[in-house]
């Protein structure tokens, strides 16, 4: 979805990379608190320009919370 001000929805960032971060981070979280989380759906900002590592870090943030029952 757009909002008002954007015209254009074309990704600005590497989107392989960003989807392999997110399965790494997923991997790694299942790997540390034996879990089996599978990742259904990544949702992004097409304009937004993520820093090398901080998609991988963010998923294996929300995983690990997931798999210790904190969320």
């Amino acid at each position: 979805m757009l909002t008002q001000e954007k015209h254009e929805a074309s990704v600005k960032f590497d989107l392989e990379n960003h989807i392999a971060e997110v399965l790494s981070g997923v991997a790694k979280a299942n790997a540390e608190f034996s879990g089996s989380l599978e990742v259904e759906a990544i949702e992004i900002v097409p304009d937004d320009y993520p820093r090398r590592f901080q998609a991988e870090y963010a998923a294996y943030k929300i995983a690990a919370a997931v798999l210790q029952g904190e969320v």
